[in-house]
C-alpha cells in the first residue's frame, strides 16, 4: 500500500513504475488530525515513480473528499481535494545539494519508500486556515458588549470613517517633544 523497495524501483529507469490505488485513510485523519479533519472519503492516488541516476522521482495526484470543521461554528463542511505530490526519495543526503530548497527531497534509510506517509502530510496541508459552512457565510458575525469581530474589508472601512479615536491612556503624551524641534 505505496511502500516500495528503493532497490526495486531503482530498476525503473527508462520506463517509471505506474500505480493507482485507493486508500482510506479515515481513521488516520480521526485519530492524527481529528481536530483538522472530521471525515475523509477513500483518496484515489495515481501516479509514477522513476529513477533518476541514484534517486527516485515520484510524481502523484490524489483526489477526494475531506470533511473539516468550519473554523467559525465547527459545522461540518465538505471540501474536495486535488493536489499533486513530487517528491525525491535518495539513500545518500550528498545527493541532496543537486535538488533546489523548494524540492520535497527524503532522505530513505531503511531501504523502503513509504510514500502513504506523504500523502497523509499533503493531504492535512490542504486543510485551509478558514473554511466557513454556507450558514456561517450569511450569518453576522458575533458581537457583544462593547466588541464586535469584524472583516477584514469591514475594518478597512472603519479605519476610513472613524479616524483614530485620541481618548487613549497616552493620548495627553502626543505632542510632547514637539516643543524640543524648535
Amino acid at each position: 500500500m505505496l511502500k516500495w523497495q528503493f532497490s526495486e524501483l531503482a530498476k525503473y529507469r527508462e520506463e517509471a513504475f505506474p500505480f493507482k490505488e485507493t486508500v482510506n485513510l479515515q481513521e488516520t485523519f480521526k485519530k492524527d488530525f481529528g481536530d483538522l479533519i472530521i471525515d475523509a472519503s477513500p483518496l484515489e492516488v495515481t501516479g509514477f515513480a522513476q529513477a533518476d541516476q541514484t534517486d527516485i522521482i515520484v510524481h502523484a495526484q490524489v483526489k477526494g473528499t475531506l470533511q473539516v470543521p468550519s473554523s467559525r461554528s465547527l459545522t461540518p463542511v465538505e471540501l474536495p481535494v486535488d493536489f499533486a505530490i513530487d517528491e525525491v526519495y535518495l539513500q545518500d543526503a550528498g545527493h541532496e545539494e543537486k535538488y533546489e530548497l523548494e524540492d520535497s527531497v527524503m532522505l530513505v534509510e531503511d531501504g523502503v519508500i513509504d510514500f502513504l506517509q506523504a500523502v497523509i502530510e499533503f493531504t492535512v496541508l490542504q486543510v485551509p486556515l478558514q473554511i466557513l459552512a454556507d450558514e456561517d457565510v450569511s450569518a453576522p458575525l458575533p458581537a457583544g458588549e462593547g466588541w464586535a469581530v469584524l472583516t477584514e474589508d469591514d475594518f478597512a472601512k472603519q479605519q476610513v470613517e472613524e479616524p483614530e479615536s485620541t481618548n487613549t491612556p497616552l493620548a495627553g503624551l502626543k505632542g510632547l517633544f514637539d516643543s524640543d524641534k524648535n
